[in-house]
């Protein structure tokens, strides 16, 4: 912050309560700092300190009205800071707005945004007067026609700015609505998320506590179960065995019985068995002796037969070897030869085959006699293996009394051994039914131990959860009214932003109005002079086609016209013809210099307004157009002359220059209607209009602009004229 400030504008500034001088105690009563709250978007009242019981609602805890409080106090000390930024820069304002001086219009200072408008001040016979008196000379009229422009788009500007920024901030409001409305969709949509979250992890929590609850039941059920059905197998086991030993005695008395009625049967069997197999065997010797005669009777015969073949082969190729050359005769003779051979032979192969079937049946018959002898000795073989079974049959059943008797000794043995186990199991199984029984209380215990520590830690946990959602639902609150009190706040500095623009546009209207009323006198008075200047343009184009009808120029009519229009424009038209003397400045300096005179005056102002055709070209064409009449004109002029005089004659040189800007103008007018007439295509014709109405309205302008200038020039002219008749 810079130097202590005081706030102006004040009558009571010493008694005023400023932003400065702020201390909490009392309220703020500077108007300027009251304004700065306004700026900022706040009240005064909201500057305040307040305590912690005017927080306190019957709804809400202690501790979320001192988290509000605290919210509070933050709050005021920022915006207390930010008052004391605007106050210093309304007060730079002020120091840079005072710097500018405006003297030239009666415009009201910028008020409060509460005040209304002020219409310009107005003279008792009810016309607006201005600030500087009844004439305004025409530099001050250049500067406020200036001025004027600068505020007439100064105030298009901010009203441009003042709409776009309206549209900025309903589009930023109703972004900023849809953002909140969006992140309190989104934070009540995870509130309800968490929420639901919440009761399925709880209810999955209390579903696996009963789920393991439910599995220990079970397994002590099931325990119980378990020891109950081993007794009772146990028990049902103990008598299976009395019964199976009951029945074991019975069944080996019963085996013994069987096993006598099986080994006569058995005995029986096997004395047929064995009959059948010595029949079987003696049959088989038979067979086996008769097949081996038959098969020794069919070798020798084929031995026989194949050396008869061999040796009668021979035979024949030896014979076929010799006769092989023999003639046709021979070949037939071996032919029938041949044929007495294979009938030899057939004879001989049908004696081949019944000396095999002799041979066959002494082999079936030596196989007979083999069988019968394979017989005899396997029935030997069998009666000899019988006797050894029965041996073994014998010895078996000694070793089987035997083995019967150790294993009943062994029976008995298991049987007492298993007794001993039994009741070592039984008594094992008591003790361990007492630790289950034991185990199964102190599980019990310690499962309602644990869980009602877990109860305790759900409800630690869901303690800490509504108390961190009473924290986030409390920062929720407090953030919403924080944003709807800088909703507020930003709503009143737009209401004092619009208000104070709306006084400024008040105050720039009032000025424009000001400005509007000093161009509506000068415009009357131009077009009073402008309406002299036509009549007396008009007189001059009268005389001059009486010039042309009569070729002869009447000069001293011309000047009777200019000086008779120069006398009314004088006397009647514009509000310089009262005496200048009353009106000179109170500060000029009574050695001050002599002005310019009017000539040189004239020059300056042409130089730097006017782009047209300066006061020695206007000379040097008027003498270039009428050089019989210059001599006659420089002889009339006097050599002293008056103000009335000097200000016709400067009419006069003025009415010269619109002149010949009105016959260039006419003169183009009329090549323009040639060209026009020339002109037969329609899209040139058109283009041309173009062009001409264009040229046209540069002419209107340059002739308009023209005539201000000389207004202008007129009017500083006769400021000077006067200034110098009071010198």
């Amino acid at each position: 912050m810079p130097a202590a400030y005081v706030d102006e504008g004040c009558s009571n500034a010493h008694h005023d309560v400023t932003i400065d001088d702020f201390d909490g105690t009392k309220p703020l009563t500077s108007p300027r700092s009251i304004e700065a709250c306004y700026a900022v978007g706040i009240t005064p009242d909201e500057l305040m300190p307040r305590t912690v019981a005017s927080f306190a609602s019957p709804k809400e805890d202690l501790s979320f009205t001192m988290k509000r409080a605290e919210r509070f106090e933050q709050r005021r000390v920022t915006l207390l800071d930010q008052v004391r930024v605007a106050r210093q820069r309304q007060h730079l304002d002020q120091s840079a707005a005072s710097s500018v001086v405006d003297y030239h219009l009666p415009t009201r200072p910028r008020s409060s945004p509460t005040k209304g408008r002020r219409s310009p001040p107005r003279s008792p016979s009810g016309k607006p007067t201005t600030a500087t008196g009844n004439d305004i000379d025409s530099t001050v009229v250049e500067t406020e026609r200036r001025r004027l422009e600068k505020i007439q788009a100064r105030q298009l500007a901010e009203m441009h700015q003042m709409i776009n920024w309206e549209i900025k901030q309903a589009e930023l409001s109703a972004k900023q609505a849809d953002e909140m409305a969006e992140r309190k969709r989104q934070e009540d949509a995870a509130e309800r998320d968490k929420a639901r979250r919440l009761r399925e992890a709880e209810a999955a929590r209390r579903q696996r506590e009963l789920d393991k609850r439910q599995k220990q039941w079970d397994e002590v059920a099931a325990a119980r179960t378990a020891a109950l059905a081993d007794y009772a197998e146990a028990k049902q086991r103990k008598e299976l065995d009395d019964q199976a030993k009951l029945a074991w005695k019975a069944e080996l008395v019963q085996r013994e019985r069987d096993r006598v009625q099986k080994a006569d049967e058995h005995k029986q069997q096997t004395q047929s068995i064995l009959h059948e197999l010595e029949a079987q065997a003696l049959k088989r010797m038979d067979d086996m002796a008769r097949r081996d005669k038959a098969r020794k009777d069919k070798l020798d015969r084929r031995r026989h037969e194949k050396m008869i073949e061999m040796m009668e082969r021979t035979q024949r190729n030896k014979q076929r070897i010799v006769h092989v050359l023999h003639d046709k005769d021979r070949l037939s003779q071996m032919r029938r030869d041949a044929y007495m051979q294979r009938q030899a032979d057939s004879e001989a192969r049908r004696l081949r085959l019944e000396a095999e079937l002799a041979v066959r049946r002494q082999d079936q018959a030596r196989v007979d006699a083999e069988r019968k002898e394979a017989e005899i000795a396997i029935r030997e073989h069998h009666k000899q293996l019988e006797t050894d079974r029965r041996e073994r049959l014998l010895e078996a059943e000694r070793d089987a009394e035997l083995r019967l008797q150790i294993r009943t000794q062994q029976k008995d043995a298991q049987r007492q051994r298993r007794l001993e186990d039994e009741h070592a199991k039984n008594m094992e199984r008591a003790r361990v039914a007492q630790r289950m029984r034991d185990s199964e209380v102190n599980r019990q215990s310690q499962i309602l131990s644990k869980s009602q520590s877990k109860g305790q830690r759900a409800e630690m946990v869901q303690h800490k959860r509504k108390m961190e959602m009473r924290a986030k639902w409390e920062e929720a609150k407090l953030r919403e009214e924080a944003i709807q009190d800088a909703l507020q706040r930003k709503a009143r500095r737009d209401d004092y932003h619009k208000s104070l623009l709306l006084s400024k546009l008040d105050g720039d209207q009032a000025r424009t109005d000001a400005i509007k009323w000093q161009k509506e006198l000068i415009l009357q008075q131009r077009r009073r002079v402008k309406q002299q200047a036509d009549i007396q343009r008009q007189d001059i184009l009268n005389s001059f086609y009486k010039m042309k009808i009569t070729k002869k120029f009447n000069l001293q009519a011309v000047e009777s016209i200019l000086s008779t229009t120069s006398q009314k424009s004088i006397s009647g038209g514009s509000p310089l013809a009262n005496p200048l003397t009353s009106h000179r400045p109170k500060t000029a300096p009574k050695g001050a210099r002599r002005p310019t005179t009017p000539h040189k005056c004239s020059r300056v102002i042409s130089r730097r307004i006017s782009r047209y055709p300066s006061d020695k070209d206007m000379a040097q064409s008027t003498s270039n157009e009428s050089p019989a009449q210059e001599p006659d004109v420089m002889h009339k002029q006097p050599t002293t002359t008056t103000l009335d005089e000097q200000v016709a004659i400067y009419r006069r040189r003025q009415n010269q220059q619109l002149l010949h800007v009105l016959e260039e103008e006419q003169a183009a007018e009329e090549q323009r209607d040639v060209i026009l007439r020339r002109a037969t295509d329609t899209n040139e014709r058109s283009r041309l209009e173009k062009i001409f109405g264009f040229e046209r309205a540069q002419a209107s302008d340059r002739i308009i602009r023209l005539t201000e200038e000389h207004e202008i020039m007129f009017h500083q002219h006769m400021t000077e004229l006067g200034q110098a008749a009071s010198m």
